[in-house]
Formats: structure tokens, C-alpha cells, sequence
């Protein structure tokens, strides 16, 4: 089961990325006893992470491509909020990130909620 959560750009901070009217936030991911560490702002974070369009790499693995500040703007949040929601998604399991060789920005693999 999925909890939808509807933002409307004029009434919150997160502007949606082009081509999305809703982000969905699954119902596990409020589970406390399974995902400890997620704040709202957390699970604001992975909604956004989900609903950008990917890429697929040469080995077949999806991923974002996208500025950390790019992210910030969408998600309306600072630096520190945005590492330390960042954070709590990566020691949670839910996200991956790194930086290819060469890159300027970090390539981001948001892994399904179970």
C-alpha cells in the first residue's frame, strides 16, 4: 500500500521536478520499528529521488544524475538538511551514491523500499 502525497509548488517549499504532479511516499518507509532513522523530510528526499527521471548506466543499473544544489532547490532544504537526510536514506539502504570518474556531479541509485 502506498501513502500519496500531493505538492502543489505554490503551497510548500519542494518544487516538483518537470512532468510530475505527485510524489509517492511508500507506506513502509513510516514503519519506525523498520526505518528508525527517516524523518518526514527524509522520506520528502526519497519521494524526489524517485520521481526523477533515470538513467542507465553500461552495466544496466539505473540511476540519477543530478547537482547536489539541483536537489536542494526541488527539495527547498539546505546544505546541512540535505547531507543529513541524504544520510539517514544511505544508512538506511534506500540510497546509493557515488561519483564516476571523471563526473562533476554524483550519480544517485535509489533502491526500492521494502
Amino acid at each position: 500500500m502506498l501513502f500519496a502525497f500531493v505538492a502543489m509548488a505554490k503551497e510548500t517549499e519542494i518544487k516538483l521536478p518537470p512532468g510530475v504532479d505527485q510524489l509517492v511516499i511508500p507506506a513502509v518507509l513510516m514503519d519506525q520499528n523498520k526505518y528508525p532513522c527517516l524523518s518526514y523530510s527524509a522520506m520528502m528526499l526519497y519521494a524526489v529521488l524517485q520521481a526523477l527521471p533515470k538513467e542507465v548506466s553500461e552495466t544496466g543499473e539505473e540511476f540519477i544524475e543530478i547537482s547536489s544544489i539541483d536537489i536542494r532547490s526541488i527539495v527547498g532544504c539546505k546544505d546541512t538538511a540535505f547531507r543529513t537526510n541524504l544520510k539517514a536514506l544511505k544508512s538506511a539502504g534506500l540510497v546509493e551514491c557515488y561519483k564516476p570518474r571523471f563526473a562533476s556531479v554524483l550519480r544517485y541509485v535509489v533502491k526500492e523500499a521494502a
